[in-house]
């Protein structure tokens, strides 16, 4: 039976507080350690991978399809590993290729349509094996490792994707420096050019290249942030051997199944190459990416100094050590797939790992251990006392069900200053202020706590006569309750089929541990050295088993902030992030709670009360704070900026009449409206974009910001001449069309600068049966007055060239006349993004940028729209 100190000073909260500091502390300690720099000549050397990071990014912004894409950083590539082949000692052979590519394919983004169309990309590809392939073989296995050069148009790209690049770099330099063994399996190195265009050139690799038949794993390097550690946060598809090879070879480990799962939930509004190389190359793979710093991610502020060379050595380290044993292994591929594996780093320092069925067998001996050590409780304590064993079950099933209450009203209280919050306009107060979180989310959670545990001592005093019994029933109750708490969530994600719930029952096992260790008479010694008090002891004993838990929780917790955090800032308009960072924060402090529940509990009402009104005054107080603008959301800092994103687009906008006008769009990328922003006049006098304008005319009449053709919540317009362009106008015109029966086969043609982006709705009673892009698949993206509407891309590389396509119709026999069609059969708009050259902004659109403060990051540049029908 949990025993502890009959006399609740306030030095057993301050040795609980102090568990839990010291647990934040490593966590955070754990989080940011990185290695040393090495030296050494034979091994991953940080420096020269700096250089190579600081070269490329010099090349400025490298959207696909520009000249600093196309032709610099290509040429930067082929001169840097021609210099690495001439370094070879021999024993192994370079070769390189640089491919162009043009094809078409279609992405399911969780169940809305996202197509593709691309020309003329570039990949460079470079193949590592050996200088004499033995047996004559002339096809190998290969493992691949793919990083992308290209960036997005407004920042340099540094962490997204340039210092990856420069790792692959670096690491091409050691193996054809290498004098080890022969290689078993090839290595190549996919420079990727064309991944912030939504992945056209992964896919125009996997499906086209001829080296890329015989990868059997690969590893796709990534960013979402700047610096810090690398997550590896997705394998498989299942092929346990692939994360095992990580686990035994990998310095310095840092992955998670949970990052696994929330990835793939889409929580996260990004997607990675990693999903083009297993959905159509059905290849297992690692995915890593750095994930400290969001904040700089996809912004002007994604620059070289920003990343670690500590960082840069790390991800070396781990990447090298992984491809050299891969590259190694005589039967690459040959193993079988196998089941999904649990996987989780202990802070950094080694990783467990275990197939999901020994999870689920784990978690359901958790579960079953927490339900037997209640029952031995509940009849030891049915001996002890005159209490019957019923009586003492309802009472522990009230103090669980108060948990759980306890939990729901505080979800309930952060819902209701969510929405206060974002009534008056002063949301994502958090956002560059984290520490703000407990005053308006920790602290009612806590009040509540302190009041449900006073309502519980009432009720036992009602109940309960005996003053030691209600001191025992209150320790023990309060101590099941916490395993209860576990047990539910653990047993809800394990019959689910989440992996997740290995962090629950990993709880569960402490709490038994602190059960177990309460169960024995402690020596004479460690009782000695607690003042001769088995109680105190046995309370310190109990709060040391936690110190585990609590630090595995402070990491992911300081995980889940990292990544989610900084993704508020660009997770859309529609949703009030109140609500999920408020959720999150509350519900980790309520696990943090379930390990002191049993003391806290014992206190006095009278105390309880007085630490409620504590937590509520600090409620209050963030409140006016931030009511007085106190909590303004983001920073310009240089040294930690923490922006507001906004796109500008400076557009022409030519009707289905050809009446041209101009405007300018400005598009909200996160929900908080900053009033701050209203000093511009320009900004304050445009006009919001209307559920009605979207529902009259397809993309609601404007220029395409987003994928959705309904929502423009955050989007505003204001009219202003347009912008003057003397090359690559948008154009969108029918060339051909040939009927079969109710069938009818379109070929289009659009034309523009190297990013086009469209909508395509057929009319009623017309429905797309195929097209060019994805001739086996079609999935809508949306619907627009009950009419499905297609979103589809056209990238292209550096010579922008008019695209052709195929559209497979199947017509309404009403619509047929004369082997015709009587009207319009399709509404289009297409936007002909500006991403860069000397058009990619306006004079007018550059003295517009100037007036922003650094705090915002601005997506800036012009557009040509056409709206029309065929």
């Amino acid at each position: 039976m949990i025993m502890y100190p009959q006399d609740r000073s306030i030095t057993t909260l301050l040795l609980a507080i102090l568990i839990f500091l010291f647990s934040w502390y490593m966590a955070v300690y754990f989080h940011n350690r990185l290695p040393s720099v090495k030296h050494q000549v034979d091994e991953f050397n940080a420096i020269n991978a700096r250089t190579h990071l600081r070269k490329l990014t010099g090349f400025g912004p490298r959207p696909a399809g520009s000249y600093a894409n196309d032709i610099q950083a290509l040429a930067f590539l082929r001169e840097e590993i021609k210099k690495l082949n001439a370094s070879s000692v021999g024993a192994t052979k370079l070769e390189l290729d640089v491919q162009k590519a043009s094809g078409g394919f279609q992405l399911d983004v969780f169940g809305s349509g996202l197509a593709h169309q691309y020309t003329d990309l570039v990949n460079v590809i470079v193949r590592i094996s050996p200088a004499e392939k033995n047996g004559g073989k002339t096809e190998r296995s290969a493992v691949m490792i793919n990083a992308h050069f290209d960036s997005v148009p407004q920042g340099p790209g540094a962490g997204d994707d340039g210092a990856n690049c420069a790792v692959m770099l670096e690491i091409i330099r050691l193996f054809m420096t290498s004098t080890e063994p022969e290689l078993h399996n090839d290595v190549i190195f996919l420079f990727n050019g064309a991944e912030e265009s939504i992945l056209p050139a992964s896919h125009a690799f996997i499906t086209q290249h001829p080296w890329a038949k015989n990868i059997k794993a690969f590893i796709n390097l990534e960013g979402a942030g700047a610096g810090g550690r690398e997550l590896l946060f997705q394998s498989g598809p299942n092929n346990p051997w692939l994360i095992q090879t990580y686990i035994n070879q990998a310095p310095h480990p840092f992955a998670s199944i949970i990052g696994q799962e929330i990835f793939q939930s889409g929580l996260i509004p990004s997607d990675t190459d990693f999903r083009v190389f297993r959905d159509y190359g059905k290849i297992p793979g690692l995915d890593v990416a750095f994930i400290k710093n969001g904040y700089v991610y996809h912004t002007e502020n994604d620059s070289e100094e920003r990343i670690p060379t500590e960082t840069l050595q790390r991800v070396g380290d781990n990447v090298y050590a992984v491809v050299k044993v891969l590259a190694g292994k005589s039967d690459l591929g040959a193993e079988s797939s196998g089941t999904t594996q649990v996987f989780f780093d202990v802070f950094g320092l080694f990783v467990v790992s275990y197939p999901q069925w020994a999870g689920i067998i784990i978690n359901v001996i958790m579960m079953i251990l927490s339900v037997v050590s209640g029952i031995i409780n509940l009849k030891s304590l049915a001996k002890k006392t005159d209490l019957t064993m019923k009586r003492i079950g309802i009472i522990i099933a009230i103090s669980s069900a108060s948990n759980i209450a306890m939990l729901l009203i505080s979800i309930l209280f952060a819902f209701l200053i969510a929405l206060l919050l974002g009534a008056i306009g002063r949301t994502m107060s958090w956002f560059s202020k984290t520490v703000i979180l407990l005053s308006l989310y920790t602290a009612p959670t806590l009040a509540v706590c302190m009041a449900v545990l006073a309502a519980f001592q009432l009720y036992l005093e009602k109940t309960i006569k005996s003053e030691d019994e209600r001191k025992c029933l209150t320790r023990v109750s309060w101590f099941h309750a916490a395993q209860v708490f576990f047990i539910i969530p653990c047993l809800v994600l394990t019959s689910a089929g989440y992996n997740s719930g290995f962090v629950f029952s990993m709880s569960l096992m402490f709490l038994l541990l602190s059960q177990l260790i309460s169960s024995f008479k402690l020596p004479a010694a460690v009782t000695c050295l607690c003042c001769g008090s088995s109680q105190w002891a046995k309370y310190i004993l109990h709060l040391c088993t936690q110190v585990i838990p609590l630090m595995m929780w402070s990491y992911l917790f300081q995980l889940i902030l990292t990544i989610f955090i900084p993704i508020m800032g660009r997770n859309g308009t529609a949703k009030n992030p109140e609500v999920t960072i408020g959720m999150a924060t509350v519900t980790f402090t309520f696990i943090f709670l379930q390990s002191f529940l049993p003391v806290l509990a014992t206190y006095r009402k009278t105390v309880l009360k007085w630490l409620g009104y504590f937590f509520i005054f600090n409620v209050v107080i963030a409140l006016i704070l931030i009511s007085a603008k106190v909590g303004f959301p983001y920073s310009g800092s240089r040294e930690a900026p923490a922006q507001k994103r906004l796109v500008i687009q400076h557009a022409r906008r030519t009707d289905h009449k050809g009446i041209v006008d101009g405007g300018l769009l400005f598009a909200r990328q996160d929900y908080h409206d900053t009033l701050e922003l209203y000093d511009i006049s320009e900004y304050a006098n445009s006009q919001p974009i209307t559920e009605d304008m979207c529902l009259q005319n397809l993309g609601c009449g404007v220029p395409i910001s987003k994928r959705k053709v309904t929502d423009m919540t955050g989007t505003s317009w204001l009219s202003v001449d347009p912008p003057v362009f003397h090359s690559n106008p948008v154009g969108f015109k029918e060339i051909s069309r040939t009927f079969t029966g109710s069938q009818i086969n379109l070929t289009l043609e659009v034309s523009g600068t190297t990013w086009v982006t469209t909508f395509l709705s057929p009319v009623p009673g017309v429905k797309l049966l195929s097209w060019s892009m994805d001739a086996e698949k079609i999935l809508a993206t949306s619907t627009w007055n009950d009419r499905d509407t297609f979103y589809v891309t056209f990238c292209q590389g550096l010579r922008s060239v008019p695209s052709r396509f195929w559209l497979l119709l199947d017509i309404d026999s009403s619509l047929v006349v004369d082997a015709g069609v009587a009207g319009d059969i399709l509404d289009v708009v297409a936007t002909a993004h500006h991403h860069h050259g000397q058009e990619m902004r306006s004079t007018l659109l550059r003295s517009l940028v100037a007036k922003f403060p650094p705090w915002v990051s601005l997506s800036a540049w012009t557009t040509d729209t056409l709206i029309t029908t065929i």
